[in-house]
């Protein structure tokens, strides 16, 4: 932030309420990371939930903290093909207790399922590099709670996430049916990409069937 942003003494502000926390053990700090990551002991958090809650904001918190996590998971996405493997992964790993909080709240509390849904799949690779079981549980969920009104772009990306996180288990065979319900879609949607993705893990099953010219083709 620069000298002359309009912002400056608002985040001055935040530092300085944040070092007294870290002062008085209320918070925690890492300064070895790239960059100070800051953190609440479980009593501390607990605490502050339940202030939160006899206020009534904690739906008002919950929400932006999941929109946050949310929007760090689409940059996240977006940079999975281009950023070093280091780099992305460090930057990932780090969140996963957030993200798993913004699913507590968004779909296991029902606080909002469609961004639930929409973090769940763009947590694919998320899923398939840290927590493969803990992310099929997740699409489970997510898919579970799928409507008419759910949208077509977000249940293609929960079929596919389904079936990447089967193929990471060898589970082949169950990988080809969410493999086509996310082809269908994404073709429907114009989406090469997701297209592109879901034809691959369809052809990975056709593999280790007896339909080789099919699995050539798709492939």
């Amino acid at each position: 932030v620069g000298p002359r942003d309009p912002d400056d003494g608002a985040e001055l502000e935040i530092l300085r309420l944040l070092s007294s926390l870290v002062e008085k053990s209320l918070a925690t700090v890492d300064l070895q990371a790239p960059e100070p990551r800051y953190g609440m002991l479980e009593s501390s958090a607990q605490y502050g939930r339940e202030k939160l809650v006899a206020r009534g904001s904690y739906g008002a918190v919950a929400r932006r903290h999941a929109r946050v996590y949310l929007e760090l998971a689409d940059r996240l996405e977006r940079a999975w093909e281009t950023e070093s493997d280091s780099t992305w992964y460090a930057r990932a790993e780090v969140e996963l207790p957030n993200w798993r909080a913004a699913l507590e709240w968004a779909l296991v509390a029902r606080g909002d399922i469609l961004a639930g849904q929409c973090l769940v799949g763009l947590l694919m690779h998320v899923w398939h590099e840290f927590a493969t079981a803990e992310g099929r549980r997740w699409v489970s969920l997510a898919l579970g709670l799928a409507t008419e009104q759910t949208p077509s772009g977000v249940a293609a990306k929960l079929h596919l996430t389904e079936a990447h996180l089967a193929a990471s288990f060898c589970r082949f065979r169950e990988a080809l049916a969410p493999a086509e319900h996310a082809r269908l879609r994404f073709q429907e949607l114009g989406d090469r990409d997701g297209l592109a993705w879901s034809q691959y893990l369809a052809g990975l099953p056709l593999t280790q069937t007896e339909r080789p010219a099919e699995a050539e083709a798709t492939l």
